[in-house]
């Protein structure tokens, strides 16, 4: 589908410390880039030691995409790192709405869930241009 090619999936494994926000970083302004991107997915998977330079390059990241009329979504969020996230403003700033816990039984669950999310995302972000164009003629 169409939507589905605005959309990109990262996923991310391991240690989250200062040593790979550079990585991180550069991967991820590669996609940003590309102007059909409207969402970006961040999927933790067996993510341990997240520290703060990996939250203050989520939320750098979270503003420059709002910049961009572009989403950030996270997924597989263990419930360790979602205390991290509360504690360092990434849930207040993203909203609960756009960070999805990971299940234990289901690993996956959560990365459908943050697709659909994004899927919404993008059809109401359609939507308002589509009537904006409406209404400006």
């Amino acid at each position: 589908r169409e939507t589905h090619r605005k959309i990109r999936i990262i996923g991310i494994a391991g240690e989250l410390f200062f040593a790979a926000v550079d990585l991180v970083q550069n991967t991820l302004q590669k996609m940003i880039k590309e102007k059909d991107i409207k969402v970006i997915i961040l999927r933790l998977q067996n993510i341990y030691h997240v520290d703060a330079s990996i939250c203050l390059s989520i939320l750098r990241l979270n503003d420059y995409l709002k910049s961009k009329n572009k989403y950030l979504l996270i997924c597989g969020v263990t419930g360790e790192v979602s205390q991290i996230f509360i504690k360092t403003g990434i849930v207040k700033q993203l909203g609960r709405d756009k960070i999805f816990l990971t299940h234990e039984v289901k690993p996956q669950l959560s990365t459908k869930h943050a697709i659909k999310r994004a899927e919404e995302l993008i059809s109401k972000n359609n939507i308002s241009k589509s009537s904006k164009k409406t209404t400006s003629k």
